[in-house]
């Protein structure tokens, strides 16, 4: 390997000398702690993956573990809802500087798992930041329980992987691959205007909010931490059934309520996923059934009022 020649001369000799001086007699300690900052930047995934038993995925500096509730029979008015509908547990992990990691998720819980569930999760340092519905009509009664964390690796993933462990129902299985049958999948991809992933005959489509900096736990919260949007369509007998939720600031609240509802989209929940975010963020889950592609309209219709109304404006819009 071969360096670029320095100019060791004048200014810059005695600026390097002096840096090494501190660093090797005055502040040693600091000089290591930087360093450390410095390659601690990222998180180290083969603890998780170990702690867990499953495999994880990168999304830029952000390391996702998925759990899917494959074997719980859910069905939500009157259709069946599979794992890639909206029934998959997952856990986000980011570098938070020094020796720390950031971790984010949501758990995906019966009613009876709730409790114990947020003991463990409590007894390991975890906090709960929400806990409600995501869906109506569902049989059975399915919660959601958001959490987050900081700490080390090893320490947030034992704690999480016992909490994980009240599911009694497959909650390790990986999800499987194929075809979205009747979708037109470069339809809805065209109207919606971002392309999606098909997994296990379900459409997903994820928009994040990049006109925003989200801040939570001292951590930005981009998409992978869960500052998002997104809907799954599945085929069904009567054309196509679509489910998600918009991430939103309070202004955007109420206009993309009436653009679903001008649409005839069912809003299902509306609420915090966090606590202490800065901006606050509302999410707004939604269902909807009947022909894919005018679905897919109705939700970009409400997908174009988000980012318009900030500031006096946008506080104004969200007033009725």
């Amino acid at each position: 390997m071969r360096f670029a020649k320095l100019p060791l001369r004048g200014p810059f000799v005695f600026a390097a000398l002096a840096v090494l001086w501190v660093c090797t007699f005055i502040f040693p300690n600091l000089c290591v702690t930087s360093l450390e900052a410095a390659t601690r930047a990222r998180v180290d995934s083969k603890i998780i993956e170990r702690i867990f038993g499953v495999r994880g995925q990168w999304n830029g500096e952000v390391f996702q573990v998925k759990f899917p509730r494959k074997r719980l029979g859910v069905r939500v008015a009157d259709v069946d809802f599979p794992a890639g509908m909206g029934l998959t547990s997952w856990l986000s992990f980011k570098g938070a500087g020094g020796n720390q990691v950031v971790v984010a998720g949501d758990l995906t819980l019966r009613p009876d798992e709730v409790n114990p569930a947020i003991s463990l999760l409590l007894e390991g340092g975890i906090q709960v930041t929400a806990l409600h519905n995501h869906l109506l009509w569902e049989e059975p009664r399915i919660m959601y329980m958001h959490i987050m964390g900081r700490g080390n690796e090893e320490d947030l993933s034992r704690t999480l992987r016992s909490a994980l462990q009240v599911m009694r129902d497959g909650t390790f299985s990986l999800p499987s691959s194929e075809s979205a049958g009747s979708l037109d999948i470069g339809e809805i991809e065209s109207i919606v205007g971002t392309s999606g992933q098909v997994n296990g005959g379900i459409l997903k489509i994820v928009v994040p909010r990049r006109d925003l900096e989200v801040i939570a736990g001292g951590v930005e919260m981009d998409a992978a931490m869960g500052v998002n949007s997104w809907m799954t369509f599945r085929a069904t007998s009567k054309g196509a059934v679509v489910d998600g939720d918009y991430a939103m600031i309070e202004a955007e609240v109420n206009p993309v309520i009436r653009a679903l509802r001008r649409n005839e989209i069912k809003v299902l929940a509306l609420h915090n996923h966090m606590i202490g975010d800065e901006p606050r963020m509302v999410f707004l889950h939604f269902w909807g059934e009947g022909d894919a592609a005018a679905l897919a309209r109705g939700l970009r219709e409400a997908f174009e009022e988000l980012g318009r109304h900030s500031g006096a404006d946008g506080a104004g819009a969200n007033r009725e």
